[in-house]
């Protein structure tokens, strides 16, 4: 009876094991049919390059470039986008957050936006996570600030594009962390 009873539980793991692998074939076969990618390291790419696009305009404080990269008012998700920048209380909806980087575009004080180490911590067929450690520069060279970054991405099905929807950016205080 005992012999019968540990098949049966080893004849429901297998099974669970069959039901679990065809589960996780069926998320990949979602993410080449909503997507178009062959597998994660396409999707992830595809995140880290609209990575990329935010830090390039950015750097070159072009808020038209920017703009595109955000979820917008002409989405029903514009209200959603938030960013936080450094010391700085959440902003909230399109218009203010692209305000915001508007502010930073005028000044002077941001001169060289440099990032180092930007990963995929997260990600599923329609929102991303990129962590990255971004230096600003800034007073031509003279002013360092180290930083970790969270971006937060959603993909747009009709468009077939990873938008920005919450940019959050923190000090590094402590840079070597304890063993």
């Amino acid at each position: 009876m005992a012999i019968e009873a540990r098949e049966l539980q080893l004849q429901a793991e297998a099974l669970r094991l069959e039901i679990e692998a065809a589960e996780l074939e069926s998320d990949r076969a979602g993410f080449e049919e909503v997507l178009g990618a062959e597998d994660g390291d396409e999707l992830a790419t595809a995140v880290l390059s609209a990575n990329t696009k935010f830090y390039v305009a950015y750097q070159e404080k072009k808020l038209s470039g920017m703009k595109k990269l955000w979820w917008g008012d002409w989405t029903a998700r514009g209200k959603d986008a938030v960013v936080v920048h450094l010391g700085k209380p959440s902003i909230t909806g399109i218009d203010n957050v692209l305000h915001s980087f508007q502010g930073i575009f005028r000044g002077k004080s941001v001169t060289d936006v440099i990032v180092e180490e930007a990963s995929v911590v997260s990600l599923s067929k329609t929102v991303a996570v990129v962590v990255a450690k971004v230096q600003i520069v800034g007073s031509g060279g003279k002013s360092k600030t180290k930083t970790v970054a969270t971006n937060v991405f959603e993909y747009d099905g009709n468009e077939s594009k990873w938008f920005l929807i919450s940019h959050h950016s923190s000090p590094i205080l402590f840079p070597d962390i304890p063993k």
